[in-house]
């Protein structure tokens, strides 16, 4: 498994585990490939994000931090 970056448009907010995760927020999850991790980010998120990314974005953009999404978040 690779781990793949997560990251929200303006508009999208969700609710991980009690925590209120936005554009400013990335989402860490674990995938076989990029087209997992794609399947994924479309299962839990719907078309409510942004990029999926295979680097760790640059996070002096990203002030919310880093939530690791397992399992799902629903």
């Amino acid at each position: 498994m690779r781990t793949f970056w997560i990251t929200l448009g303006q508009i999208h907010t969700h609710i991980i585990n009690g925590r209120t995760v936005d554009h400013n927020t990335v989402l860490e999850i674990e995938a076989e490939d990029k087209a997992e991790a794609m399947r994924r980010a479309y299962e839990y998120f719907g078309n409510r994000f942004s990029i999926v990314y295979t680097e760790k974005p640059r996070m002096e953009y990203y002030p919310g931090g880093i939530v690791k999404v397992e399992g799902g978040y629903r």
